[in-house]
């Protein structure tokens, strides 16, 4: 055989091989997020009705915030310097893969129906299992897949939408039995975590003992600016800012809408479709707004301004039961969150599949403490919305995304964040 063909023979299967990849690591992240929008849209809101104190449910939910910020330093230089015959994310990819399958259903309300000791357990380590997974299948991307190119980038970002969106509406059709839904998540999770295990191999690189010099540079990658604080320094410029008020805007309404429609006699099922009309509408008009001419004569401080109002009749629609105008009028505040995130140059997905880019940050060491100090302004603000929820009354969320919305619009013209 001549030597070209022998070279083209070489380059049809490496083309075949990182398609292949691609492909697995792809099915890798939908599946991710079809879980863990399950979960977001699912347990809280039925834990929710029976706890006493919701905002520890709200708290418990987001735990893996919490490792996100205190433990990715250690699990990822563990992750980093790990080499073994099959490579050094495959094991990690195997065992907390499978172990968040497992633990997902056990997250069930028909499990353990009350926030006991039990459940808090589960919801932990379920929290701790999908943290080391998703940070496991994120270095795999960074290892095949150059996560500055424009178009892996998109292709995350559609395969997150897609499992988010998935998520979404199997939780609708599954409303009457979560632990159902649950056990359908676990399924395609442990389908995917195996699948990318076993049929994405590894570089040689990764299968060869680290010097002890090599370590060190690893080392000095993770612990080089090791900050002694017990939470990181939240002084945030208005980028950050920005970001936290409208990621936790979404977050809230994911937490508390099933559990406060249902509590005033609105069905589940409506709730779940409204969350899924919101993140649907947020991605329309986030996308399609570069090409409205009217869109750019106006100024972006006046989005939120619009949503705060939109909030408050949103608040006496909930109260009055208008079903189809409380819809439309949550729908609409959604839309024009997607333009102003677009005015504002604000880039994100409206609910949970965001963690997929707290992930892939941590891979580049420059964006650690800016990835770091998001996510620990979307937990507080996120907690403390919560927690004052907790203490006037669940009823008057959309009264408190007002306020949210509207501290948007004071940041942006405000000379400075503290």
């Amino acid at each position: 055989m001549p030597k070209w063909e022998v070279l083209y023979e070489k380059y049809k299967r490496s083309r075949f091989i990182y398609a292949k990849d691609l492909s697995l690591i792809l099915f890798g992240f939908a599946a991710l997020h079809l879980v863990i929008t399950i979960f977001s849209v699912n347990v809280p809101s039925q834990l929710l009705e029976r706890s006493r104190f919701p905002w520890a449910i709200v708290i418990f939910s987001l735990f893996e915030y919490v490792f996100l910020v205190h433990l990715t330093r250690f699990v990822g230089y563990v992750l980093e310097v790990t080499r073994s015959a099959i490579g050094r994310w495959t094991p990690y990819l195997f065992l907390f893969g499978i172990s968040s399958a497992l633990l997902f259903p056990l997250t069930a309300v028909s499990v353990v129906p009350e926030l006991t000791i039990r459940k808090v357990l589960y919801l932990i380590l379920f929290n701790l299992s999908i943290f080391g997974y998703s940070l496991s299948l994120a270095g795999l991307a960074s290892d095949k897949m150059n996560l500055n190119n424009e178009k892996a980038k998109l292709l995350l970002s559609i395969s997150a939408f897609l499992g988010v969106f998935a998520g979404l509406v199997t939780s609708v059709l599954g409303f009457g039995s979560s632990k159902d839904v649950l056990v359908i998540g676990a399924i395609f999770l442990l389908t995917s975590a195996i699948a990318v295990a076993f049929f994405v191999v590894e570089d040689k690189r990764f299968k060869i003992k680290l010097s002890p010099t090599e370590k060190l540079d690893i080392y000095h990658k993770y612990f080089g600016k090791e900050r002694k604080a017990l939470w990181p320094d939240v002084k945030l410029h208005k980028e950050v800012a920005r970001f936290s008020l409208v990621f936790s805007f979404f977050l809230i309404q994911e937490f508390y809408t099933p559990y406060v429609w249902h509590l005033n006699d609105i069905s589940r099922a409506m709730a779940f479709i409204s969350i899924t009309a919101n993140f649907l509408f947020f991605i329309l008009f986030y996308y399609l707004s570069k090409k409205w001419e009217f869109y750019q004569a106006v100024r972006p401080t006046q989005f939120p301004i619009f949503v705060s109002v939109l909030m408050v009749i949103s608040y006496f629609f909930f109260i009055e039961r208008a079903v189809v105008p409380l819809f439309l009028t949550l729908a609409l505040a959604s839309s024009l969150l997607g333009l102003y995130c677009q005015k504002a140059g604000l880039q994100f997905l409206p609910t949970r599949a965001e963690r997929f880019t707290f992930y892939l940050s941590w891979i580049e060491s420059e964006n650690r403490v800016e990835t770091t100090k998001k996510i620990a302004a979307v937990f507080l603000v996120t907690t403390i919305t919560s927690v004052l929820l907790s203490i006037l009354s669940e009823t008057y969320m959309y009264l408190l995304l007002s306020i949210l919305s509207l501290s948007i619009t004071i940041i942006d013209i405000s000379k400075r964040v503290i």
